[in-house]
């Protein structure tokens, strides 16, 4: 279930709402729109997992140039022969 209240009753009643947010999302609105969520501090752990990219994958390359010199000094598998 979702709770919505404005910050004014947010600010009398902050106890009471961190207790519901224990099992409710708590949206505080101020001037009718949404600003903030109280949640639960278990639920936001497990929203934060999901929104946290997985590392990069790259596959055969270990190592990304970071600029124009290293670009060009940075050997490329197969490519002895050809030296």
């Amino acid at each position: 279930m979702t709770i919505v209240v404005n910050s004014t009753d947010a600010k009398r009643n902050l106890g009471g709402l961190i207790d519901s947010a224990r099992t409710d999302t708590v949206v505080i609105e101020r001037f009718g729109r949404p600003v903030v969520v109280l949640v639960d501090y278990d639920r936001f752990q497990s929203l934060e997992k999901q929104a946290t990219p997985p590392k990069r994958q790259l596959g055969a390359f270990k190592h990304i140039p970071l600029n124009i010199e290293e670009f060009m000094a940075t050997p490329v598998p197969g490519m002895e022969e050809y030296e």
